[in-house]
């Protein structure tokens, strides 16, 4: 019965394609660990369905490369070592446009959601790290606004980490900021 009734409301709401690229900047939280991290810029691609009008739901996937230095904390004049994580992240957004909607020109939306992050490599100057020592899968809250122009877009997110990054002997979790810009195609 729920499944029937969304695909209902899919087979009746407004559809459009979004084809995006951005930056991002991330560090892992550092409670209860003697280490700290400085986020460097990092990237991501992706594409999401934008499905409704006012309120609307957001599926996506994205590729993203985060950047980042983790520091002993102890001896904060050496960087330990820099690392570049790979991940596959699909998030699933829940918005609702505050001004305008789809058909005008322009629009401003704000949007929040879960989504789920695949670890697929790691990269490290050190030995010490690599990505068995990753948890594979990781969860976080993501929360942002956007503005829509014509056919293109601009887009701003928060992500709250929600479990820990590593496998063992830490819970830093995942914080980061990213700014998107892209296409929309509306069907």
């Amino acid at each position: 019965m729920i499944l029937s009734l969304g695909l209902l409301y899919v087979a009746q709401a407004q559809v459009e394609l979004k084809f995006q690229a951005g930056l991002n900047t991330s560090h892992l939280t550092t409670e209860h660990v003697d280490w700290t991290s400085e986020g460097r810029i990092g990237y991501q691609f992706g594409v999401s369905a934008l499905v409704g009008e006012k309120f609307y739901v957001e599926p996506g996937i994205s590729w993203i490369t985060s950047t980042k230095d983790l520091i002993n904390k102890s001896d904060t004049s050496s960087v330990s070592f820099k690392t570049n994580i790979h991940m596959l992240r699909v998030p699933v957004l829940l918005g609702y446009h505050i001004l305008g909607s789809e058909e005008t020109l322009a629009d401003l939306r704000i949007f929040a959601g879960p989504s789920a992050s695949f670890i697929t490599s790691v990269n490290s100057d050190s030995d010490d790290l690599s990505k068995s020592d990753f948890k594979n899968f990781l969860v976080d809250i993501d929360v942002g606004a956007a503005v829509d122009i014509w056919m293109f877009f601009i887009e701003w997110h928060y992500i709250f980490g929600m479990t820990p990054v590593f496998n063992e002997g830490s819970d830093g979790k995942l914080q980061a900021f990213y700014g998107n810009g892209g296409v929309r195609i509306r069907f």
